[in-house]
Protein backbone atom coordinates (compact mmCIF):
# COMPACT_ATOMS: atom_id res chain seq x y z
CA UNK A 1 0.00 0.00 0.00
CA UNK A 2 3.04 2.04 0.74
CA UNK A 3 3.92 2.61 -3.08
CA UNK A 4 0.75 3.25 -4.16
CA UNK A 5 -0.18 6.24 -1.76
CA UNK A 6 3.51 7.57 -3.07
CA UNK A 7 2.02 7.48 -6.49
CA UNK A 8 -1.03 9.30 -5.24
CA UNK A 9 1.20 11.79 -3.72
CA UNK A 10 3.00 12.39 -6.37
CA UNK A 11 0.05 12.94 -9.01
CA UNK A 12 -1.73 15.53 -6.58
CA UNK A 13 1.51 17.39 -6.15
CA UNK A 14 1.71 17.39 -9.97
CA UNK A 15 -1.99 18.55 -10.40
CA UNK A 16 -2.42 21.37 -7.70
CA UNK A 17 1.29 23.05 -7.49
CA UNK A 18 -0.31 25.18 -10.67
CA UNK A 19 -3.59 26.33 -8.70
CA UNK A 20 -1.68 29.51 -6.68
CA UNK A 21 0.15 30.32 -10.25
CA UNK A 22 -2.02 30.55 -12.73
CA UNK A 23 -3.57 33.83 -12.38
CA UNK A 24 -0.28 35.17 -12.03
CA UNK A 25 0.60 33.39 -15.32
CA UNK A 26 -2.29 34.36 -17.46
CA UNK A 27 -1.21 38.12 -16.52
CA UNK A 28 2.69 37.01 -17.78
CA UNK A 29 1.50 35.43 -20.66
CA UNK A 30 -0.39 38.89 -21.42
CA UNK A 31 -3.83 37.50 -21.83
CA UNK A 32 -6.83 40.12 -20.89
CA UNK A 33 -9.89 38.85 -19.24
CA UNK A 34 -8.18 37.17 -16.82
CA UNK A 35 -10.84 35.37 -14.88
CA UNK A 36 -12.05 33.60 -18.19
CA UNK A 37 -8.54 32.84 -19.09
CA UNK A 38 -7.82 31.42 -15.88
CA UNK A 39 -10.81 29.11 -15.80
CA UNK A 40 -9.73 28.01 -19.88
CA UNK A 41 -6.10 26.93 -18.80
CA UNK A 42 -7.29 25.15 -15.63
CA UNK A 43 -10.19 23.43 -17.73
CA UNK A 44 -7.24 22.08 -20.49
CA UNK A 45 -6.01 19.34 -18.19
CA UNK A 46 -9.46 18.36 -17.36
CA UNK A 47 -11.31 18.34 -20.70
CA UNK A 48 -8.65 16.00 -22.11
CA UNK A 49 -8.71 13.75 -18.90
CA UNK A 50 -12.40 13.38 -19.86
CA UNK A 51 -11.65 11.38 -23.05
CA UNK A 52 -8.42 9.42 -21.84
CA UNK A 53 -9.76 8.13 -18.67
CA UNK A 54 -12.44 5.70 -19.68
CA UNK A 55 -9.82 4.39 -22.20
CA UNK A 56 -7.32 3.88 -19.72
CA UNK A 57 -9.50 2.67 -16.95
CA UNK A 58 -10.59 0.00 -19.93
CA UNK A 59 -7.60 -0.85 -21.23
CA UNK A 60 -5.71 -1.21 -17.48
CA UNK A 61 -8.10 -4.44 -17.00
CA UNK A 62 -6.56 -5.79 -20.39
CA UNK A 63 -2.91 -5.07 -19.70
CA UNK A 64 -2.71 -3.95 -15.66
CA UNK A 65 -2.39 -1.30 -13.67
CA UNK A 66 1.36 -0.53 -13.80
CA UNK A 67 1.66 0.39 -17.91
CA UNK A 68 -1.22 2.93 -17.30
CA UNK A 69 0.48 4.31 -14.36
CA UNK A 70 3.59 4.80 -15.79
CA UNK A 71 1.94 6.19 -18.54
CA UNK A 72 0.43 8.97 -16.50
CA UNK A 73 3.74 9.84 -14.49
CA UNK A 74 5.67 10.12 -17.84
CA UNK A 75 3.40 12.66 -19.58
CA UNK A 76 3.10 14.65 -16.39
CA UNK A 77 7.28 15.09 -16.05
CA UNK A 78 7.43 15.57 -20.22
CA UNK A 79 4.73 18.31 -20.35
CA UNK A 80 5.67 20.08 -17.03
CA UNK A 81 9.16 20.08 -18.35
CA UNK A 82 8.26 21.86 -21.40
CA UNK A 83 5.57 24.02 -19.58
CA UNK A 84 8.51 25.38 -18.13
CA UNK A 85 9.78 26.85 -21.12
CA UNK A 86 6.64 28.10 -22.36
CA UNK A 87 5.73 31.74 -22.76
CA UNK A 88 2.63 31.33 -25.16
CA UNK A 89 -0.83 30.91 -23.67
CA UNK A 90 -2.01 28.70 -26.17
CA UNK A 91 1.67 26.82 -25.61
CA UNK A 92 0.49 25.93 -22.26
CA UNK A 93 -3.11 24.87 -22.83
CA UNK A 94 -1.80 22.48 -25.11
CA UNK A 95 0.24 20.91 -22.73
CA UNK A 96 -2.22 20.55 -20.17
CA UNK A 97 -3.99 19.08 -22.39
CA UNK A 98 -1.56 16.49 -23.42
CA UNK A 99 -0.84 15.44 -19.91
CA UNK A 100 -4.41 15.37 -19.22
CA UNK A 101 -4.95 12.69 -21.86
CA UNK A 102 -2.73 10.01 -20.62
CA UNK A 103 -3.35 10.89 -16.80
CA UNK A 104 -5.44 7.93 -15.27
CA UNK A 105 -2.84 7.82 -12.62
CA UNK A 106 -6.10 8.09 -9.98
CA UNK A 107 -8.45 5.84 -11.30
CA UNK A 108 -6.05 3.51 -11.52
CA UNK A 109 -5.11 3.47 -8.11
CA UNK A 110 -8.45 3.13 -6.65
CA UNK A 111 -8.92 -0.07 -9.02
CA UNK A 112 -6.08 -1.17 -7.48
CA UNK A 113 -7.38 -0.78 -4.33
CA UNK A 114 -10.89 -3.15 -5.50
CA UNK A 115 -7.99 -5.65 -6.83
CA UNK A 116 -7.01 -6.51 -3.36
CA UNK A 117 -9.20 -9.50 -1.91
CA UNK A 118 -9.48 -7.92 1.18
CA UNK A 119 -12.48 -6.48 0.81
CA UNK A 120 -13.26 -4.92 4.51
CA UNK A 121 -10.78 -2.77 4.58
CA UNK A 122 -11.72 -1.33 1.50
CA UNK A 123 -13.33 2.07 3.49
CA UNK A 124 -9.82 2.64 5.08
CA UNK A 125 -7.63 2.24 1.91
CA UNK A 126 -9.84 4.75 0.25
CA UNK A 127 -9.72 7.17 3.11
CA UNK A 128 -5.99 6.56 3.06
CA UNK A 129 -5.91 7.55 -0.90
CA UNK A 130 -7.86 10.49 -0.03
CA UNK A 131 -4.97 11.41 2.78
CA UNK A 132 -2.58 10.94 0.21
CA UNK A 133 -4.06 13.50 -2.16
CA UNK A 134 -4.46 15.61 0.29
CA UNK A 135 -1.03 15.41 1.25
CA UNK A 136 0.21 16.55 -2.31
CA UNK A 137 -2.79 19.64 -2.01
CA UNK A 138 -1.04 20.47 1.08
CA UNK A 139 3.12 20.51 -0.72
CA UNK A 140 2.41 21.17 -3.81
CA UNK A 141 0.87 24.93 -3.69
CA UNK A 142 3.49 25.73 -1.25
CA UNK A 143 6.33 24.25 -3.69
CA UNK A 144 4.77 26.62 -6.18
CA UNK A 145 4.55 29.63 -4.04
CA UNK A 146 7.91 29.00 -3.13
CA UNK A 147 9.61 28.59 -6.34
CA UNK A 148 7.43 31.21 -8.19
CA UNK A 149 10.58 33.86 -8.54
CA UNK A 150 12.41 34.97 -11.22
CA UNK A 151 15.26 33.10 -11.97
CA UNK A 152 17.97 34.49 -14.60
CA UNK A 153 16.18 34.32 -17.87
CA UNK A 154 13.74 31.74 -16.97
CA UNK A 155 9.85 32.45 -16.55
CA UNK A 156 8.90 32.27 -12.59
CA UNK A 157 6.83 29.27 -13.01
CA UNK A 158 9.78 27.30 -14.09
CA UNK A 159 11.65 26.42 -10.92
CA UNK A 160 8.51 24.54 -9.72
CA UNK A 161 7.48 23.05 -13.11
CA UNK A 162 11.57 21.88 -13.41
CA UNK A 163 11.02 20.27 -10.07
CA UNK A 164 7.48 18.36 -9.96
CA UNK A 165 8.65 17.55 -12.96
CA UNK A 166 11.90 15.52 -11.86
CA UNK A 167 9.72 14.42 -8.96
CA UNK A 168 7.50 12.41 -11.49
CA UNK A 169 10.23 10.97 -13.58
CA UNK A 170 12.18 9.73 -10.29
CA UNK A 171 8.67 8.32 -9.15
CA UNK A 172 8.06 6.51 -12.51
CA UNK A 173 11.27 4.91 -12.15
CA UNK A 174 11.09 3.26 -9.24
CA UNK A 175 7.14 2.21 -10.42
CA UNK A 176 8.60 0.91 -13.47
CA UNK A 177 11.95 -0.84 -12.62
CA UNK A 178 11.62 -1.82 -8.89
CA UNK A 179 9.77 -4.97 -8.31
CA UNK A 180 8.52 -6.27 -4.72
CA UNK A 181 9.33 -9.74 -4.76
CA UNK A 182 5.98 -10.92 -4.26
CA UNK A 183 4.31 -13.76 -5.86
CA UNK A 184 1.22 -11.79 -6.30
CA UNK A 185 1.82 -8.14 -7.77
CA UNK A 186 -1.13 -6.48 -7.75
CA UNK A 187 0.67 -3.67 -10.30
CA UNK A 188 0.36 -6.58 -12.89
CA UNK A 189 -3.02 -7.22 -11.75
CA UNK A 190 -6.10 -6.68 -14.16
CA UNK A 191 -9.51 -7.62 -13.25
CA UNK A 192 -10.31 -9.99 -16.56
CA UNK A 193 -10.01 -13.81 -16.03
CA UNK A 194 -6.45 -15.17 -16.51
CA UNK A 195 -7.88 -17.35 -19.47
CA UNK A 196 -8.94 -14.30 -21.34
CA UNK A 197 -5.97 -13.17 -24.04
CA UNK A 198 -5.28 -9.57 -24.00
CA UNK A 199 -5.03 -9.95 -28.39
CA UNK A 200 -8.59 -10.78 -28.19
CA UNK A 201 -10.43 -7.43 -29.05
CA UNK A 202 -13.30 -8.56 -27.83
CA UNK A 203 -11.83 -8.49 -24.69
CA UNK A 204 -11.33 -4.51 -25.01
CA UNK A 205 -14.52 -3.89 -27.08
CA UNK A 206 -17.38 -6.12 -25.35
CA UNK A 207 -19.83 -4.32 -23.74
CA UNK A 208 -21.86 -7.12 -21.82
CA UNK A 209 -19.81 -7.00 -18.42
CA UNK A 210 -18.50 -3.06 -18.21
CA UNK A 211 -21.35 -0.95 -19.92
CA UNK A 212 -23.70 -2.99 -17.30
CA UNK A 213 -21.66 -2.09 -14.67
CA UNK A 214 -21.06 1.69 -15.43
CA UNK A 215 -25.02 1.83 -16.12
CA UNK A 216 -25.62 -0.16 -12.58
CA UNK A 217 -23.99 3.02 -11.50
CA UNK A 218 -24.85 5.95 -13.10
CA UNK A 219 -27.17 7.65 -10.11
CA UNK A 220 -23.60 7.90 -8.39
CA UNK A 221 -21.96 8.93 -11.76
CA UNK A 222 -24.41 11.88 -11.49
CA UNK A 223 -23.48 12.74 -7.78
CA UNK A 224 -19.69 12.59 -8.92
CA UNK A 225 -20.77 15.38 -11.54
CA UNK A 226 -22.51 17.56 -9.36
CA UNK A 227 -19.96 17.08 -6.52
CA UNK A 228 -17.13 17.80 -8.98
CA UNK A 229 -18.12 20.87 -10.07
CA UNK A 230 -18.67 22.32 -6.81
CA UNK A 231 -15.45 21.52 -5.57
CA UNK A 232 -13.49 22.72 -8.40
CA UNK A 233 -15.49 25.98 -9.23
CA UNK A 234 -15.08 26.47 -5.25
CA UNK A 235 -11.34 26.41 -5.90
CA UNK A 236 -11.47 28.39 -9.09
CA UNK A 237 -13.97 31.32 -7.27
CA UNK A 238 -11.69 31.50 -4.50
CA UNK A 239 -8.02 31.75 -5.88
CA UNK A 240 -9.78 34.87 -8.01
CA UNK A 241 -11.80 35.96 -4.55
CA UNK A 242 -8.27 36.03 -2.69
CA UNK A 243 -6.44 37.69 -5.27
CA UNK A 244 -8.62 40.51 -6.85
CA UNK A 245 -11.16 40.42 -4.33
CA UNK A 246 -8.93 40.44 -1.17
CA UNK A 247 -5.62 41.26 -3.01
CA UNK A 248 -3.65 38.36 -1.84
CA UNK A 249 -0.63 37.56 -3.26
CA UNK A 250 0.51 34.19 -4.20
CA UNK A 251 2.41 33.15 -1.15
CA UNK A 252 -0.47 34.55 0.69
CA UNK A 253 -3.18 32.47 -1.44
CA UNK A 254 -1.07 29.27 -0.74
CA UNK A 255 -0.83 30.07 3.41
CA UNK A 256 -4.35 30.61 3.41
CA UNK A 257 -4.62 26.89 1.47
CA UNK A 258 -2.69 25.30 4.49
CA UNK A 259 -5.91 24.66 6.59
CA UNK A 260 -7.72 22.53 3.84
CA UNK A 261 -4.53 20.64 2.76
CA UNK A 262 -4.38 20.35 6.80
CA UNK A 263 -7.73 18.82 7.14
CA UNK A 264 -7.10 16.89 4.44
CA UNK A 265 -4.75 14.77 6.22
CA UNK A 266 -6.08 14.06 8.73
CA UNK A 267 -9.69 13.73 8.07
CA UNK A 268 -9.01 9.93 6.76
CA UNK A 269 -8.61 9.01 9.86
CA UNK A 270 -11.81 10.02 11.51
CA UNK A 271 -13.63 9.39 8.28
CA UNK A 272 -12.77 5.32 9.11
CA UNK A 273 -14.50 5.58 11.86
CA UNK A 274 -17.72 7.74 10.90
CA UNK A 275 -18.04 5.47 7.72
CA UNK A 276 -18.47 2.26 9.76
CA UNK A 277 -20.56 3.72 12.01
CA UNK A 278 -23.04 5.70 9.85
CA UNK A 279 -22.08 4.48 6.38
CA UNK A 280 -21.39 6.36 3.63
CA UNK A 281 -24.14 8.18 2.50
CA UNK A 282 -24.76 9.99 5.44
CA UNK A 283 -20.53 11.40 5.14
CA UNK A 284 -21.65 11.98 1.45
CA UNK A 285 -24.51 14.42 2.88
CA UNK A 286 -22.03 15.87 5.47
CA UNK A 287 -19.44 16.75 2.69
CA UNK A 288 -22.31 18.10 0.87
CA UNK A 289 -23.28 20.31 3.69
CA UNK A 290 -19.57 22.00 4.16
CA UNK A 291 -19.58 22.84 0.49
CA UNK A 292 -22.74 24.68 0.84
CA UNK A 293 -21.60 26.61 4.19
CA UNK A 294 -18.23 27.44 1.83
CA UNK A 295 -19.79 28.50 -0.79
CA UNK A 296 -22.48 30.67 1.19
CA UNK A 297 -19.69 32.23 3.69
CA UNK A 298 -16.96 32.82 1.62
CA UNK A 299 -18.23 36.42 -0.09
CA UNK A 300 -18.88 37.67 3.44
CA UNK A 301 -15.22 37.64 4.41
CA UNK A 302 -14.10 41.41 5.62
CA UNK A 303 -11.78 42.93 3.66
CA UNK A 304 -11.03 45.51 5.72
CA UNK A 305 -9.84 43.91 9.03
CA UNK A 306 -6.77 41.70 8.17
CA UNK A 307 -6.91 39.46 11.54
CA UNK A 308 -11.00 38.53 11.03
CA UNK A 309 -9.99 38.10 7.30
CA UNK A 310 -7.30 35.89 8.02
CA UNK A 311 -9.43 33.64 10.72
CA UNK A 312 -12.36 33.26 8.41
CA UNK A 313 -10.33 32.35 5.61
CA UNK A 314 -8.39 29.69 7.79
CA UNK A 315 -12.09 28.52 8.82
CA UNK A 316 -13.65 28.67 5.42
CA UNK A 317 -10.60 26.46 4.23
CA UNK A 318 -10.91 24.13 6.88
CA UNK A 319 -14.50 23.03 6.21
CA UNK A 320 -13.58 22.86 2.30
CA UNK A 321 -11.29 20.30 3.53
CA UNK A 322 -13.86 18.34 5.81
CA UNK A 323 -16.43 18.03 2.50
CA UNK A 324 -13.54 17.37 -0.27
CA UNK A 325 -12.63 14.38 1.93
CA UNK A 326 -15.69 13.56 3.06
CA UNK A 327 -17.44 13.39 -0.58
CA UNK A 328 -14.79 11.84 -2.62
CA UNK A 329 -13.89 8.72 -0.42
CA UNK A 330 -18.12 7.87 -0.24
CA UNK A 331 -18.70 7.94 -3.84
CA UNK A 332 -15.58 5.94 -4.52
CA UNK A 333 -16.65 3.51 -1.84
CA UNK A 334 -20.06 3.26 -2.94
CA UNK A 335 -19.18 3.42 -6.81
CA UNK A 336 -16.67 0.51 -6.22
CA UNK A 337 -19.25 -1.65 -4.25
CA UNK A 338 -21.97 -1.45 -7.28
CA UNK A 339 -19.64 -3.50 -8.78
CA UNK A 340 -17.34 -6.41 -8.70
CA UNK A 341 -15.04 -6.73 -11.35
CA UNK A 342 -14.24 -4.18 -14.40
CA UNK A 343 -13.11 -2.11 -11.70
CA UNK A 344 -10.96 0.24 -14.31
CA UNK A 345 -13.90 0.53 -16.76
CA UNK A 346 -15.50 1.99 -13.95
CA UNK A 347 -13.06 4.15 -12.06
CA UNK A 348 -11.96 5.23 -15.65
CA UNK A 349 -15.88 6.13 -16.13
CA UNK A 350 -16.27 7.93 -12.90
CA UNK A 351 -12.92 10.09 -13.86
CA UNK A 352 -14.14 11.03 -17.22
CA UNK A 353 -17.61 12.25 -15.63
CA UNK A 354 -15.71 14.15 -12.79
CA UNK A 355 -13.03 15.95 -15.65
CA UNK A 356 -16.61 16.98 -17.73
CA UNK A 357 -17.56 18.53 -14.55
CA UNK A 358 -13.60 19.76 -13.86
CA UNK A 359 -13.48 21.07 -17.27
CA UNK A 360 -17.17 23.08 -17.35
CA UNK A 361 -16.85 24.48 -13.32
CA UNK A 362 -13.52 26.65 -13.85
CA UNK A 363 -15.04 28.34 -16.94
CA UNK A 364 -18.49 28.97 -15.87
CA UNK A 365 -17.61 29.98 -12.63
CA UNK A 366 -14.43 32.36 -13.87
CA UNK A 367 -16.17 33.84 -16.49
CA UNK A 368 -19.41 35.04 -14.09
CA UNK A 369 -17.07 36.09 -10.99
CA UNK A 370 -15.32 38.32 -14.14
CA UNK A 371 -18.54 39.19 -16.26
CA UNK A 372 -20.62 40.29 -12.58
CA UNK A 373 -19.43 42.54 -9.77
CA UNK A 374 -20.58 42.09 -6.09
CA UNK A 375 -23.03 39.84 -5.35
CA UNK A 376 -20.92 37.55 -7.51
CA UNK A 377 -23.73 34.69 -9.07
CA UNK A 378 -20.82 32.46 -9.67
CA UNK A 379 -21.15 32.04 -5.79
CA UNK A 380 -24.92 31.26 -5.47
CA UNK A 381 -24.29 28.95 -8.52
CA UNK A 382 -21.78 26.43 -6.60
CA UNK A 383 -24.63 26.74 -3.64
CA UNK A 384 -27.19 25.80 -5.70
CA UNK A 385 -25.28 22.96 -7.17
CA UNK A 386 -24.87 21.60 -3.44
CA UNK A 387 -28.02 21.84 -3.07
CA UNK A 388 -28.85 19.92 -6.07
CA UNK A 389 -26.31 17.34 -4.87
CA UNK A 390 -28.11 17.17 -1.35
CA UNK A 391 -31.67 16.26 -3.16
CA UNK A 392 -29.89 13.75 -5.73
CA UNK A 393 -28.57 11.61 -2.84
CA UNK A 394 -31.97 10.89 -0.93
CA UNK A 395 -33.70 11.17 -4.79
CA UNK A 396 -31.73 7.87 -6.18
CA UNK A 397 -32.53 4.56 -5.23
CA UNK A 398 -29.66 2.02 -5.01
CA UNK A 399 -29.51 -1.07 -3.33
CA UNK A 400 -28.97 -0.98 0.56
CA UNK A 401 -25.80 -3.00 0.24
CA UNK A 402 -24.03 0.28 -1.70
CA UNK A 403 -24.84 2.43 2.02
CA UNK A 404 -23.23 0.42 4.43
CA UNK A 405 -20.44 -0.49 5.52
CA UNK A 406 -17.82 -3.53 5.02
CA UNK A 407 -18.00 -6.73 6.34
CA UNK A 408 -17.89 -7.61 10.09
CA UNK A 409 -15.45 -8.72 12.17
CA UNK A 410 -17.30 -11.28 12.93
CA UNK A 411 -18.52 -12.68 9.58
CA UNK A 412 -21.68 -11.40 9.29
CA UNK A 413 -22.99 -8.30 6.81
CA UNK A 414 -23.85 -5.10 8.73
CA UNK A 415 -25.85 -3.18 6.71
CA UNK A 416 -26.12 0.70 7.40
CA UNK A 417 -29.46 1.70 6.71
CA UNK A 418 -29.94 4.55 3.74
CA UNK A 419 -31.80 7.04 5.84
CA UNK A 420 -29.78 6.73 8.80
CA UNK A 421 -26.92 5.40 11.18
CA UNK A 422 -26.60 2.20 12.36
CA UNK A 423 -26.65 -1.26 11.28
CA UNK A 424 -28.91 -4.08 10.98
CA UNK A 425 -28.05 -7.42 10.81
CA UNK A 426 -28.60 -9.53 7.49
CA UNK A 427 -27.59 -13.15 7.22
Amino acid sequence: MKWLLTIVFVDSIANNFLIPMIPFMVRRFGVEHIGIATGILASAFNAAQMFGNVCLGRLSDVVGRRPIIVLGLTSSSITLLMLAFATRFETAILLRAVAGAFSATQATARAVVCDRPDKSKRSERFSYLGQAWGAGLLVGPLLSSVGYVPRGTLQPHAPPCIFVSALCALTCGVVLFLDTGRRHNVLRTTSLSRYQKVSDLNTFTSRSGWMRAVADARGLLTLTALTQFVVVGTGEVYVLFASSGLGLNQTEIAASLVPSATVLCVWPLVFIRLERRWGALALFRMGACAFLITTTSLPFVPRDRPVMMWASLCVISAIRGVGGNSCFPSINILINRSTSSNFGAVNGVNGSVGSLSRTVSPIACGSLYTAFASPNPSFALLSVTSVLALACSGAFACPHRLWSSATKRDGSSAVGHARGGGYRRTP
